[in-house]
């Protein structure tokens, strides 16, 4: 009995719906890392005025701002102090110290998590002179000196960053796969058939 067939497979990447998943996901894991960066650091960091805590306010904002539904745990920023204390460094020299004045002399919150090109990156940086030196060195007025506030964020947001990139979804969820097929037999030529179907996970 004559018979001719033919089988093709091919597969084919969804690369748009790829990076998109790649975006979000690793845009909510550097939120995710952030979130456990303030959560870390900022019990290390004893409040007087609050203008040192206050530098992390910038932080959980660009949690807020992303819409993600991360939040840190609150963390507290009020005076202690009976009177008020007058922050002596440049650029704000002679301005009362509060939590706000800290979060004026951080990175601002936009510029925390960005995306630039096909990078997504964290940034943070506070030019909060006391904050600076009581977390790297000891100072005979701060007993608790040094915080090292910022070394447990740091470890805190790559464990928490490298443990949530895993997650992500393996590339075979973007793959999809083509099959055609098509026969002759006993003379009569079958119609060409064409099923596509997403490969498995």
């Amino acid at each position: 009995m004559p018979r001719a067939f033919c089988k093709i497979e091919l597969l084919s990447f969804r690369e748009k719906e790829y990076t998109k998943h790649l975006e979000k996901h690793t845009l909510r894991s550097f939120a995710k890392a952030t979130k456990a960066f303030i959560e870390a650091a900022a019990p290390l960091i004893p409040v007087d005025t609050g203008m040192a805590r206050g530098s992390l306010l910038n932080m959980s904002r660009a949690l807020e701002n992303m819409g993600l539904g991360i939040r840190a745990r609150e963390f507290n920023t009020d005076s202690i102090s009976e009177k008020e204390k007058k922050y002596y460094h440049p650029p704000f020299r002679g301005h009362i110290k509060n939590a706000e004045l800290g979060q004026r002399l951080a990175t601002p919150d936009e510029k925390v998590i960005q995306i630039k090109g096909s990078k997504v990156s964290f940034s943070f940086d506070s030019r909060v002179f006391h904050l600076t030196l009581n977390n790297f060195f000891h100072t005979p007025n701060v007993a608790s000196s040094p915080w090292h506030a910022f070394e447990a964020g740091r470890e805190a947001f790559k464990k928490t960053a490298k443990a949530e990139l895993r997650k992500r979804k393996g590339i075979k969820k973007f793959l999809t796969k083509t099959t055609i097929s098509t026969g002759r037999t006993a003379g009569i030529e079958t119609k060409v058939t064409e099923r596509s179907q997403e490969t498995g996970p």
